[in-house]
């Protein structure tokens, strides 16, 4: 059996077990509502969204997923998206043509989440075994503060946990944009004028430590929130004193965020995020995301100000977020839907 993680550019690893008579399988690390786009374009659908790309407000309806616009559709289909990123289609291309080698699917999702994408392609079998992340994150298992199996060192209490701990339940605004994504030093200065303004206590992580340097506000955010470099996010999601979620968007944050039961304001910036932010607002209701200035795409501060005030608000958002994290945790139970597909599938290989 060999499988293939989904990277972008070992699409070819499927050919290769399928030429010498071995099972592969493919673990897809984005949500099913993202394989059926990418399989819709490359099947009917892309003369359709190629001559509509300069117009973002464009409704394309797919089978088996909510109505989308073309602002909602994955940065690499857009004419918008970087030269440098163009290459990544043909890749994706690849792992759709291979889709037919490959006898099922897994997904990081759950059963509940994407009922009707996970179904939507006929010829492709998709089974849900998230939300993948540690055990010990759904079990409670070893005291609240300490460090998730999924760290590469053992390490003490962090002093951001200890800040955390001093912090009333569901107050703190927790931001964070993953391990790729960089903000512009504007963006970031928009970001800083929004949480001063919306003034909750708020955990940052910014990698970049010389951005920090040239924040303007830097001192009314050091009275305010606590600004790191790097921290244990599942740890952090998982902290009572967590109210709301400051993305990206990317699907491993999301996933997070909905296993813990933590709303999102969502400010995205390329691949599969634009999508993940509109299934957040509009299906699953656990959040909103960030307006961009239609003539430069400049997120300002006052919009972040606007979509932080409204999750940390919204008893609606606050109720969706919490009936997501008892289906996420149900699905991954031993009985759950992602338990029983997992096991069901090592069974069979």
């Amino acid at each position: 059996m060999i499988l293939n993680l989904g990277a972008l550019h070992v699409p070819w690893a499927a050919k290769v077990a399928h030429a010498h008579n071995l099972e592969s399988t493919l673990l897809w690390c984005q949500p099913a509502s993202v394989l059926d786009i990418y399989y819709y374009y490359f099947n009917g659908y892309e003369e359709l969204i190629s001559c509509n790309n300069n117009n973002p407000t464009f409704t394309i309806n797919l089978p088996g997923l909510p109505s989308l616009t073309i602002a909602d559709l994955p940065s690499f289909m857009l004419s918008s998206s970087p030269k440098e990123h163009k290459f990544v289609m043909e890749f994706i291309k690849d792992h759709v043509d291979a889709l037919k080698i490959f006898s099922r699917i897994l997904v990081n999702t759950f059963d509940e989440l994407e009922i009707d994408p996970i179904r939507a392609i006929e010829k492709v079998v998709m089974l849900p075994v998230g939300p993948l992340v540690p055990s010990e994150f759904f079990e409670g298992r070893g005291p609240p503060n300490s460090s998730f199996s999924c760290d590469l060192f053992e390490k003490p209490m962090e002093d951001y946990i200890k800040w955390l701990n001093t912090k009333p339940k569901s107050s703190v605004v927790y931001v964070s944009f993953g391990s790729m994504a960089t903000l512009s030093i504007e963006h970031v200065e928009e970001m800083a004028s929004g949480l001063v303004e919306s003034a909750p206590p708020f955990l940052w992580v910014i990698r970049d430590s010389g951005q920090v340097g040239k924040l303007s506000k830097i001192e009314e955010l050091k009275k305010q929130g606590m600004i790191v470099s790097w921290c244990s996010q599942v740890e952090v999601l998982n902290h009572q004193a967590i109210g709301c979620f400051l993305m990206h968007g990317g699907w491993n944050s999301t996933m997070e965020a909905l296993a813990t039961g933590v709303p999102t304001v969502v400010f995205s910036q390329w691949s599969d995020q634009a999508t993940n932010a509109k299934m957040i607002e509009d299906v699953w209701k656990t959040g909103v995301k960030v307006k961009r200035r239609e003539e430069d795409g400049m997120v300002e501060g006052k919009e972040i100000k606007r979509c932080v005030e409204m999750v940390m608000e919204d008893e609606e958002v606050r109720r969706n977020a919490k009936k997501w994290r008892e289906l996420a945790r149900q699905a991954i139970n031993n009985e759950g839907s992602s338990a029983i597909n997992l096991k069901a599938f090592l069974d069979d290989a």
